[in-house]
């Protein structure tokens, strides 16, 4: 019976005394929570079924994945808030002592500590958004790709900070080719390749990757081929909804090949990907310094759907309007033959048009209405009106849904039942729950047919795409109210800011889109955790990222905490009144005292006085304090208290800049054979 973990047995009690003492502990566990069951049943349902999945089998698999990542990422954001709220309380005392006139030797050792716990935090945010979905890890990416190319704003990065860019862009396409290439071995003419669909999803990645170099000074052709490969494929054929999948693919593999004519297969396109990637790695290692600064610069329990229930029982339907609110976008209807939004889109956005206040005929739109009259030009499904002559024919919404709705346009009744739904109804929750499993990669797989609006699927795919576009904000305004609702947490800078304030989506309104979201507020990685916990308990089986691909991150390297109307600055001057973008005063100071604006008494900006960490022209960092508006790292005395001198903006801390290098190439491993990653590496 001899072996390593099991006892070695004795012929009595009186024997086994003698024996020398246990050297291994033997202790009762037990598997609930590990989720060793949730695997244990899913393999058991892939050895009864076949190698092959059914769609809910492939749901379920996405499910575990999802929710294992999901819970991980809670539980580092929970040591994350610890730490920043220990960061907050070191600063609070540094800028205590700045107001009291300490000595700068005083100052500056507070300074070395805030620092240090800077660089800590820093370095728990990229290994917790390791685990997030669809998520970058560095400074340097998340203020490339999301502020800079997505959010269209000018953002100053050093060369280091776009070289992760460049490093983390190339993980993702690999992720991208991996998942999407099928047989990355055979050519794309064979059985086994997909190599257009590859080229597809890695598009934007291939687009940011050349983006990020070309903002470097990188010479070099390749990189010059691959930012007009991904800016076609990312922002023309993306965005090209009388596409379907398959011509989305086909297009995709042509434009790859016309500017790399000898990337037959996945591996080669891979392999390309990664020497792109390599050269530009190794040209930073012995480019030249720039003359007068290292910068690169880049524009850049359940419920059963009540809610739905209760929007379906209005006289109003509604669209989503991309064009409407300044270019934010939200849903309209149409009444008194006008269009109409929410003049308080967060107050009533789970509310009727008819139950928010408004003028009883829509003529004369009054202080007191809430509606505000918008022209709207790119609702995405207005036409609810069923044509003449013909009937609405309901589809039983059951196994057989999908087969009896058909395909094309050729059945005018069907058409006409897609065209009336409510996007917010009843309907919509029970075909996504009903028919396609909660898989939003089933949706689109089975709905994104036909090049023509009236394709019966892609309007159902269009209407799905609405719901999500009005749940995911449904669900965050219920988080807000939870959370909002609770007492504040101890150690956050002041009591009467709200622990979840706002938040701002990104990604493209195409119809197979996943949509990020990044959420504002002095406890935003509890949001995170709440926000999952209320989208289960609204009636789901799967996480959002499975159910719609939906992503929601906590605050991570978009700190913007010295930018009027978000982050923290809110206040004003000595009394700390509330003021909005409309109603500056004189002067406005951020929470630290610095003065971060000027007027005159017009109300006109004072030339040479806007200090906000955008008005700076870097993105703003977390850890702003008394005299460091932008936040981030100062070498300390920097003369005067507050100067933002050029001698004061482009400092950096050396274990940080380390560890930011680190992360890209962690990420990049993950979708590298051994091999690969040794010779890339090397």
């Amino acid at each position: 019976m001899d072996g390593l973990c099991c006892g070695p047995g004795y012929a009595s009690p009186t024997e086994a005394i003698k024996a020398p003492r246990e050297k291994l502990l033997y202790t009762i566990a037990i598997y609930t929570g590990t989720g060793i069951q949730q695997l244990n049943a899913y393999a058991q349902k892939v050895l009864d079924h076949g190698s092959t999945p059914s769609h809910e089998e492939k749901a379920d698999a996405a499910e575990l994945l999802m929710a294992a990542s999901n819970r991980l990422y809670e539980t580092k954001l929970e040591t994350i808030s610890t730490k920043r709220i220990a960061l907050k309380t070191l600063i609070n005392a540094y800028n205590a002592a700045v107001k009291a006139n300490n000595s700068d030797s005083t100052l500056s050792a507070q300074n070395t500590d805030i620092e240090n716990k800077l660089v800590e935090l820093r370095e728990l945010v990229s290994a917790g958004t390791l685990l997030a979905n669809e998520a970058y890890l560095t400074d340097g990416a998340v203020n490339h790709g999301v502020v800079g190319i997505q959010g269209g704003k000018a953002i100053t990065l050093t060369k280091d900070e776009s070289l992760n860019s460049v490093t983390e862009n190339m993980a993702d396409a690999l992720k991208e080719i991996v998942r999407h290439g099928g047989n990355l071995a055979v050519a794309d003419t064979e059985d086994g390749s997909t190599l257009g669909e590859a080229a597809f999803k890695s598009g934007k990645y291939m687009y940011r990757l050349a983006d990020a170099a070309i903002n470097m000074g990188y010479p070099n052709a390749d990189v010059r081929s691959l930012y007009l490969a991904g800016n076609e494929i990312s922002n023309v054929i993306k965005k090209n909804e009388t596409y379907t999948a398959d011509d989305q693919n086909a297009a995709s593999k042509a434009v790859l090949q016309r500017y790399f004519s000898t990337v037959k297969t996945g591996q080669q396109f891979k392999d390309k990907i990664r020497e792109i990637a390599t050269n530009v790695i190794n040209w930073k290692k012995t480019a030249p310094a720039v003359v007068g600064s290292d910068l690169s610069k880049a524009v850049g329990t359940a419920q059963t759907g009540t809610q739905e229930a209760y929007n379906a029982s209005t006289q109003y339907k509604e669209s989503w309007d991309a064009s409407t609110d300044d270019g934010d976008g939200a849903f309209v209807w149409e009444a008194y033959g006008k269009r109409y939004r929410r003049k308080d889109a967060k107050t009533y956005r789970d509310t009727l048009p008819e139950h928010i206040p408004h003028d009883a005929d829509g003529v004369a739109q009054t202080e007191s209405s809430l509606w505000v009259e918008v022209t709207a030009e790119d609702a995405r499904n207005f036409n609810f009106v069923t044509p003449d002559g013909v009937t609405e024919a309901p589809i039983a919404i059951d196994a057989s849904f999908l087969t009896n709705l058909g395909t094309g346009s050729s059945d005018a009744g069907k058409l006409a039942w897609v065209k009336n739904l409510n996007p917010k109804g009843t309907e919509i929750r029970a075909i996504m729950q009903t028919v396609f499993h909660q898989s939003w990669e089933y949706m689109t797989e089975a709905l994104n047919k036909g090049d023509s609006d009236d394709d019966i699927r892609k309007q159902l795919l269009r209407k799905i795409w609405e719901y999500r576009q009005w749940h995911y904000d449904s669900i965050l305004g219920k988080t807000q109210a939870e959370l909002n609702k609770q007492a504040s947490v101890a150690g956050l800078y002041d009591s009467k800011r709200p622990r979840f304030s706002d938040w701002a989506f990104s990604g493209s309104t195409t119809l197979t889109s996943d949509i990020d979201v990044n959420l504002k507020g002095t406890d935003t990685e509890a949001v995170v955790k709440e926000f999952n916990k209320l989208f289960k308990a609204d009636g789901w089986k799967y996480e959002p990222g499975v159910v719609y691909d939906v992503n929601v991150y906590a605050l991570d390297y978009m700190y913007q905490e010295a930018t009027f109307g978000s982050g923290m600055v809110e206040y004003y001057d000595e009394d700390e009144k509330l003021t909005t973008k409309k109603d500056y005063p004189n002067d406005t100071k951020d929470l630290h005292g610095n003065l971060l604006i000027s007027k005159d008494s017009s109300g006109n900006t004072i030339a040479g006085s806007d200090k906000t960490a955008s008005g700076t022209g870097f993105a703003g960092k977390e850890g702003a304090r008394y005299g460091l508006i932008r936040g981030g790292f100062v070498q300390f005395p920097t003369g005067a208290v507050g100067d933002l001198s050029a001698a004061s903006l482009f400092k950096t801390n050396a274990t940080d800049t380390a560890n930011q290098a680190i992360w890209p190439h962690v990420k990049a491993k993950l979708y590298m054979t051994e091999g690969e990653f040794t010779t890339y590496s090397d």
